[in-house]
């Protein structure tokens, strides 16, 4: 083989094996926040150990910035005026045919 052609393979490992690493960096970096939420959650009683790896799973789905968003609500929920749960997407009520969020706001006017 021509010098060229060596240095044309070894170019193409070389940005190869660049992009997996910041692939695995990516990875890393999600499951470190992943982790840190889990302990948060389970801090802030809002997990017990049973629920914690099935969580941290769901968390390993996220992308990063979705981790950001869950992770600047823990933080509110420590100041006290915020709490996580969960919106119903059952409809009831007298506006059967609107969601319940909807619902909720319309009533409030």
């Amino acid at each position: 083989m021509k010098q060229t052609e060596l240095m044309k393979q070894a170019a193409v490992a070389i940005r190869s094996l660049e992009q997996e690493k910041k692939d695995l960096e990516r990875i890393l970096e999600i499951e470190k926040v992943a982790e840190r939420l889990v302990r948060k959650f389970i801090e802030i009683e809002e997990l017990n150990g049973e629920e914690a790896l099935q969580k941290f799973s769901e968390f390993r789905e996220k992308d990063l910035e979705e981790l950001a968003i869950i992770e600047k609500a823990l933080e509110l929920t420590k100041t006290g005026s915020f709490r996580l749960g969960n919106l119903s997407t059952e409809v009831s009520g007298a506006h059967s045919d609107v969601d319940s969020l909807t619902a909720f706001l319309l009533e409030q006017i």
